[in-house]
């Protein structure tokens, strides 16, 4: 439900000020965690005898299957990683189909996201099936009798294209974090662009990347009319388009037309022989290698709507072509990366690397050239506001790069024959990290967790749910460097700022003496991104050893009343660590102004953490009104709306996935400063529904038709959210937030309210705090108060009258509206005022006027005072 609204005022006797002595900040000099990597020395490590391997993929089913797409038609599954790969097995054979001649083959793979529930693969291939050469993109079904197999008689043809040329196909797939499909496509070959395709849009499907959505999602559009595109008896296409391609509201402006030549599949436009692209699983980012024509190789970074330049440029240089540029594709976008013909002749790309093993690599998209076989790695380095780009290996001959479906190492395919695994060369050092928590140098005394100078204690307003864990926080920022403030965008930390979170757990629920020591994790803040390390207490609680990359997990027996059971206690992997520490989450959860504008114990005394950070100098800001900047609410905040506390558990427990960048579909958005319905929460359609077309994120008034309480309580067949950290449910939370879905149901007469003035709620004017009309009053007082909110002179205003130490308030009451008058002598803790007629009850039908008087009773000389309204 959304917030009361108020009318308020403040009383003053005279002016109070508090003063607080400046703390005396202390740089740390004893952490022994390494801030910046060098780079090492890389091989490949054979696994496995596959031929020609031109695509790697794996479904998102925690299966940990590697599947190989192989030139002449077959995909294996490797399905023994665990135990050494011994064997690939056949999935799918269609080499009955598939022509190999010049650089025609099984060009991509890709697994549909719900692969678990559909069984959908999708491959591009060149084919003459239909007796002239074409480029296909088809769709597959897993067999019903044997999970490891395809039905090859299952095919679903989504695009079958007439192509003049056997050389640049392109073909490369992968599903975005949107869910939807992506196609990279060639400019069909020859040479010099000679087909006339690197900068059309209203012709055929070449030179440049597609997206399409395969699901048919609602507001998706039938593609336009073209002979490669078949269709059903009802003339519907096997795939949609996204509503917010590029080219669909340029088509719609225009009418519409089915048979209009415009070719909305285009996400971006301007490649020539695009040869792999990777979507980066935590933030989305689009890395393509395109093949040059003469002199150079280029990797770029693409956006939608983005134009690359060829044939009217080769890299970021003018190429002998001039092509008319389409307005809806704008200017030329240059490459991140160039390389000419002293370093290679053809580009392969390439992922984004996110695994645990290389934590320099961390971030970086790794490519190789094909003939000279370069490895390069391309990062962002912010302090030169660049990407720069370093040779760091010599791979042979890769075709096809992938990852390791269980830790996201990198993995390479070999045209001639062969899968590898990145390793350090022999001789090459891997980071060191301190084996002991004791000589991590962050405790002066271990047995007390006393931290060392620098490294400051906090609590967070509303701490994650860790399965019933009990957590310590400190935190580092190095030397007299300081945080970039932001009240609601991420913090910018400095390199070399550390953050400490200690567990305990109780093994006898509820009681405290009970607390057994489970781990203490770091997270680095380093120049390129960050990483994480974990340290397992043992038994006697003396010492904590450096878990291993993989992670670990302890059995811990935990009585509860007069049942005793054992909790599996998993320590992240230092890969997982990453998948919730993200970049777009800001690195540090919970070091951010919502979670930090909250009383805290600093310096033996009772402070506002946002305050004391800022008077020590670690903040960029002074913060002079914590009041006045956002928080979050905790369950047992009384004062707190049930939306206001939802939002903030959300916010803590789901942002640093759901919100642009954080490595998960965008189905909605946890950000806290949106407006409700900016969220995508309410009626949101779910990217997996599990076969419930009843089923929405939120539900209005029905948590069973609410996928986000099923996802919360691993309820109905889902797994439970958020996916590392817990293996417990939260039902204290679960509890919430059905709560507040129970009363969303009543706020559908606000949306319809909204609906009414403003013709949809999700009009910026519409919004609950905003005040369209400038009278002084939200939207959400206008409704509650049944004033109109885009007249400035239909408002609601109580009178406050006062006569020496009395104070008088007048104000007109709504039916089936509540009214409370609440006073408070910092604007942070509100009470209800303790007099008589106080809260005022409108009459059923006319309301009436509500007349509340009582003493003032200034409170160190002032009161503030204000009425809330609510439904």
């Amino acid at each position: 439900m959304l917030p009361p609204a108020f009318r308020s005022i403040a009383i003053f006797a005279g002016a109070v000020c508090v003063a607080t002595a400046n703390a005396q900040r202390v740089a740390n000099e004893t952490l022994n965690l390494p801030a910046e990597f060098s780079t090492g020395s890389y091989e490949l490590e054979e696994l496995l005898a596959v031929t020609a391997i031109l695509a790697i993929a794996s479904p998102q089913d925690d299966s940990g299957y590697l599947y190989l797409a192989e030139r002449e038609g077959r995909v294996t599954v490797v399905t023994d990683l665990d135990n050494g790969v011994t064997a690939a097995t056949p999935f799918l054979d269609i080499t009955s189909r598939v022509t190999t001649h010049s650089e025609n083959g099984l060009l991509g793979l890709a697994f549909h996201p719900q692969y678990q529930n559909n069984g959908y693969c999708y491959v591009f291939y060149t084919t003459n099936a239909s007796g002239q050469a074409t480029n296909r993109l088809s769709r597959f079904t897993r067999s019903a009798e044997n999970p490891l197999r395809a039905d090859s008689e299952s095919e679903v043809i989504l695009f079958d294209q007439h192509d003049q040329a056997a050389n640049h196909n392109g073909g490369a797939l992968n599903f975005g974090l949107d869910g939807y499909l992506y196609v990279a496509v060639g400019d069909e070959g020859g040479g010099g662009d000679n087909y006339q395709n690197g900068q059309r849009i209203d012709r055929d499907l070449f030179a440049g990347l597609l997206r399409l959505d395969v699901d048919k999602k609602p507001g998706s559009v039938e593609p336009t009319e073209h002979p490669a595109i078949p269709r059903n008896e009802e003339g519907q296409a096997a795939f949609s388009i996204p509503h917010d391609n590029p080219l669909v509201s340029h088509w719609q402006e225009a009418g519409a037309d089915p048979a209009s030549e415009l070719r909305l599949e285009f996400f971006a436009i301007g490649l020539r022989n695009p040869w792999h692209f990777d979507i980066d699983p935590l933030t989305g980012e689009i890395w393509l290698s395109d093949v040059g024509q003469n002199s150079y190789e280029e990797i770029n970074l693409i956006e939608k709507g983005g134009n690359y330049g060829w044939p009217n440029r080769e890299g970021a240089h003018n190429y002998s072509q001039n092509r008319t540029v389409p307005p809806e594709f704008g200017p030329l976008i240059d490459p991140v990366f160039e390389y000419g013909r002293d370093f290679g002749a053809s580009v392969s790309g390439g992922i984004v690397y996110r695994g645990s093993d290389f934590p320099e690599l961390y971030g970086s998209y790794l490519f190789s050239d094909f003939y000279q076989n370069h490895v390069w790695a391309t990062r962002w380095d912010a302090e030169a506001n660049s990407y720069q780009t370093s040779r760091i290996a010599s791979f042979a001959s890769v075709s096809a790069y992938g990852r390791d479906p269980r830790n996201g190492e990198l993995l390479a395919g070999n045209i001639w024959g062969g899968l590898g695994k990145m390793i350090r060369s022999e001789g090459s050092n891997p980071p060191a990290f301190p084996p002991t928590l004791s000589e991590t140098g962050a405790f002066s005394d271990l047995s007390a967790l006393q931290p060392e100078d620098g490294i400051y204690p906090y609590s967070p307003k509303l701490p994650f749910w860790s399965d019933h864990a009990r957590k310590t926080r400190w935190v580092s920022i190095p030397g007299e460097t300081q945080v970039g403030f932001a009240t609601d965008a991420n913090w910018e930390f400095p390199t070399g700022s550390v953050w400490i979170k200690h567990f305990d757990l109780e093994t006898e629920r509820g009681n405290p003496a009970s607390r057994k020591r489970i781990e203490t994790r770091f997270l680095v803040k380093t120049d390129s991104g960050a990483y994480g390390l974990s340290y397992q207490w043992n038994q006697a609680e003396t010492e904590a050893y450096l878990v291993p990359a993989e992670g670990s997990s302890i059995d811990i027996s935990i009585t509860t009343g007069d049942q005793t059971s054992a909790q599996t206690w998993n320590i992240p992997s230092r890969q997982q660590c990453l998948g919730c520490h993200t970049p777009a989450a800001g690195y540090a959860l919970s070091f951010n102004t919502r979670q930090l504008n909250t009383l805290g114990q600093h310096d033996e005394q009772a402070e506002n953490t946002l305050s004391y950070f800022s008077r020590l100098g670690v903040l960029d800001t002074e913060i002079t009104a914590p009041a006045e900047l956002p928080r979050h609410f905790h369950p047992a905040d009384a004062n707190a709306s049930l939306e206001q506390k939802a939002r903030s558990y959300l916010a803590v427990n789901c942002v640093s996935c759901h919100q642009p960048g954080g490595g998960t579909p965008a189905s909605w958005d946890a950000r806290p400063h949106l407006s409700l319905e900016a969220t995508g929460l309410l009626d949101g359609i779910p990217n997996d529904n599990g076969g419930d077309s009843s089923k929405r994120i939120i539900a209005p008034g029905s948590p069973e038709r609410s996928l986000l309480i099923d996802r919360m309580a691993a309820g109905s067949g889902f797994k439970r959210m958020p996916p590392f950290g817990s293996s417990l449910t939260d039902e204290a939370g679960v509890s919430l937030l059905s709560q507040w879905i129970v009363e969303l149901g009543a706020d559908s007469l606000f949306r319809e309210w909204q609906t009414l003035h403003f013709a949809s709620p999700t009009d910026p004017r519409a919004a609950p705090q905003a005040d369209p009309d400038l009278d002084g009053n939200s939207n959400r007082l206008e409704f509650l108060t049944n004033t109109l909110p885009l007249d400035p002179n239909s408002r609601w205003i109580p009178q406050f009258t006062r006569e020496q130490d009395s104070l008088t308030i007048r104000f007109p009451m709504v039916p089936e509206r509540s009214f409370v008058i609440q006073r408070s002598a910092d604007l942070s803790n509100w009470t209800e005022w303790d007099v008589t007629g106080n809260p005022p009850q409108p009459d059923s039908e006319q309301g009436g006027e509500a007349l509340i008087q009582g003493d003032l009773d200034l409170q160190d000389g002032k009161s503030f005072f204000r009425v809330t309204v609510d439904d």
